[in-house]
């Protein structure tokens, strides 16, 4: 398995883990939408400045691919350019720095070469414009109709619902308790991958069930059939502040006294993350989907769609989707080969995926959507990694499901899959590192952020908080589509604050295969066994890649966007409360075998139309990942700044959007993580 492919696999590993985690933890009431990737990024960022025990559980939380962090910056600016390289997405990293501090020279180096993160300034002083510089397949309308999207068992709420009939890849999994479907983007490789629970209140079971469930497995269990859709349009944003979950997936030094990101600033001070803030944004419509937050994997809780019948998909209660690039998962390629992420990596973010996806599914409230991007927070935290050491960086490498321990090998198979995703029109990825502006990060630590991750370095005022929050905001902002904003309070900086990590995705892509806009109906959707609430579902007979999987316990089905590799599993639980058990056996099921196990076939689907935000703090996820050290006092981020320090990471936040109708998708996430003095 090359550094690449373990790189994909890792990131799949972090999200699942960190939406689980998210899920788990949040409110069951509240969409929830997160960018993995995002948060993965953003987090990678600080590990490219941690040091010792902080960077070990950094590598560990992240599912990094090494703890080399050369490696592992490699690994994110090979996945970042393969994201830039799409119509469809773009994704961006950026750093602020206190004013009064610099970025060592080889922290500013690394992030800057693999994460493609600019430096900037915060003054930290004026907190409000610190904060307003972070956060600045077709369905035919026809068939869009008003129809019942039930939360419950008996509640619904009237939604309008799109409609087609077409060939998809499908498949139903009875481990998860639920049907995948997949649905592709135009002139693309990439698709929505929705995840319907068979029961329609069994959202947060199948987000459980994903944590150890890779989506990739799941994908290699689908196949084409015929499938009519009923899908409803919605436009999702979501806030999360990640610090919990983060803590949860394993990685606490970061956030402690004890932190190491000694790499990060020249000035030698001890950091530790106070917050890592997420946001993301999703719309999906007839057209096809808009997002800040997708690629990697976004994923949700509470939506619909339940088969009835095999080539029936009825999103009439929660569900779970997933947006992934099919090229990066069967794409044939020679070893010398650098377009897209090896299949190493590919299976490695996978579990990463399902592992924190589960992990927040867990924890949340099970009436919350949840929304969240593994690969943005996978990416933001494997940047950490590449400025941790010792235990830090060891348990950062098991926690991201890394695909070695050697930070180049681990920062080379970003590389591969930020260029991969950046190729693509339809994803927009990128990486930001803000160092304190009297720091300077270490050249060691700048160089493999920069090369690997393309994260810019960029100074920050602390003593400024409102300027310095304002700062990072506006940068989020732009690189989302404004789809996320105010990732980062003022509240989460102080003239303790050494380093802010940043990632943030975008992705907006539109249906192949179109619901129908005319016979969009209000429908009732069911978030229990008995209650429901109204919602507008869309329909559509189609051939689209279909899967049953008893093991899972759930039908998938993949609709595909147009003019790219990627699409939408929807993973749908066969009772309508079987999420959150589909959620916990997706943790151990891989996407792509799933996607394997999937058949072309004609399916009749109904699918709300719908519009979710989340928000997430993740450190206490990625501590029940096994990222404990890096938030706490005695994390190692020693290879950040170019000042002695001990950092730690404070906070891994977590924002998605998503918006779904007849048109196709839009999605948005960002994961910020802080780090912070001793």
């Amino acid at each position: 398995m090359s550094t690449s492919e373990k790189f994909i696999e890792n990131s799949a590993k972090f999200s699942g883990e960190l939406f689980a985690t998210i899920a788990k933890s949040d409110d069951p009431t509240k969409n929830i939408i997160i960018s993995p990737l995002s948060v993965q990024t953003c987090v990678a960022l600080a590990y490219a400045g941690a040091t010792g025990e902080t960077a070990q559980e950094m590598v560990k939380g992240l599912h990094l691919v090494s703890d080399n962090k050369e490696e592992v910056a490699a690994s994110y600016a090979e996945f970042l350019d393969s994201l830039n390289s799409s119509p469809l997405v773009k994704i961006a990293n950026k750093i602020y720095v206190n004013q009064n501090y610099k970025l060592r020279e080889s922290y500013k180096e690394i992030t800057g070469k693999y994460f493609h993160s600019e430096a900037d300034t915060l003054d930290v002083s004026d907190v409000n414009a610190a904060a307003n510089k972070v956060n600045q397949w077709k369905f035919d309308p026809e068939n869009t109709m008003k129809e019942q999207f039930y939360y419950s068992e008996s509640d619904s709420v009237e939604v309008d619902m799109m409609t087609q009939k077409s060939k998809f890849r499908y498949g139903a999994f009875e481990d998860l308790e639920a049907s995948v479907l997949e649905l592709p983007y135009a002139d693309s490789n990439l698709s929505m991958l929705i995840v319907l629970p068979n029961s329609r209140t069994g959202l947060k079971e199948v987000g459980s069930k994903l944590k150890t469930k890779s989506i990739f497995e799941i994908s290699q269990n689908m196949y084409e059939t015929e499938v009519s859709v009923m899908l409803p349009k919605f436009k999702v944003d979501y806030s999360v502040e990640l610090t919990e979950p983060l803590k949860k997936m394993g990685m606490t030094k970061m956030f402690s006294n004890g932190a190491e990101f000694g790499n990060m600033l020249e000035e030698p001070e001890e950091l530790k993350v106070s917050k890592v803030l997420h946001k993301a944004f999703i719309e999906v419509n007839e057209e096809g989907t808009e997002a800040a937050a997708a690629t990697g994997m976004i994923m949700m809780m509470r939506c619909a769609l339940v088969p009835e019948l095999p080539t029936e998909f009825i999103a009439d209660h929660p569900f779970i989707y997933v947006i992934w690039d099919k090229k990066n998962i069967f794409s044939v390629q020679s070893s010398s080969s650098k377009m897209f992420p090896s299949k190493k990596f590919k299976e490695s973010s996978v579990k990463f995926s399902g592992e924190l996806f589960s992990t927040i599914a867990d924890s949340d409230n099970t009436t919350e959507n949840i929304i969240i991007s593994p690969l943005t927070v996978q990416t933001c935290v494997a940047m950490a990694y590449a400025g941790a050491i010792g235990e830090t960086a060891q348990e950062m490498i098991k926690g991201l499901h890394l695909v070695s321990d050697n930070k180049e090998k681990v920062a080379a198979s970003y590389v591969e899959l930020l260029d991969s995703l950046n190729s693509s029109p339809l994803v927009k990825i990128a990486n930001k590192i803000y160092v304190n502006q009297d720091y300077k990060l270490r050249d060691s630590y700048k160089k493999i952020t920069g090369k690997y991750f393309h994260s810019e370095a960029d100074t920050l005022d602390v003593s400024d908080a409102n300027a310095a929050a304002n700062k990072v905001n506006k940068w989020v902002e732009e690189k989302t589509n404004n789809k996320i904003q105010n990732l980062i309070s003022p509240d989460n900086i102080n003239d303790l604050t050494r380093l802010v990590l940043v990632n943030a995705i975008y992705f907006k892509g539109n249906w192949a295969k179109k619901f129908r806009p005319n016979i969009i109906m209000k429908k009732p959707f069911y978030y229990s066994e008995s209650d429901s609430m109204e919602v507008y579902m869309m329909s559509q007979k189609s051939k689209l890649r279909y899967g049953a999987f008893e093991d899972l316990e759930a039908s998938v089905l993949e609709l595909p966007y147009t003019n790219s590799n990627f699409s939408m599993l929807i993973i749908l639980p066969n009772s309508r409360t079987g999420l959150k058990d589909v959620a916990t056996k997706l943790k151990s099921k891989s996407i792509f075998k799933i996607s394997k196990k999937m058949n072309e076939t004609e399916v009749s689907v109904m699918l709300p139309k719908f519009k979710f935000d989340y928000s997430v703090e993740l450190t206490e996820p990625l501590k029940k990942m096994g990222i404990t050290k890096m938030f706490s006092n005695g994390a190692e981020f020693g290879n950040m700044l170019k000042e002695p320090e001990e950092l730690k990471v404070s906070k891994v936040l977590h924002k998605a959007f998503i918006e779904i109708n007849e048109e196709g998708t839009e999605a948005a996430a960002a994961t910020g993580e802080l780090l912070v003095l001793c």
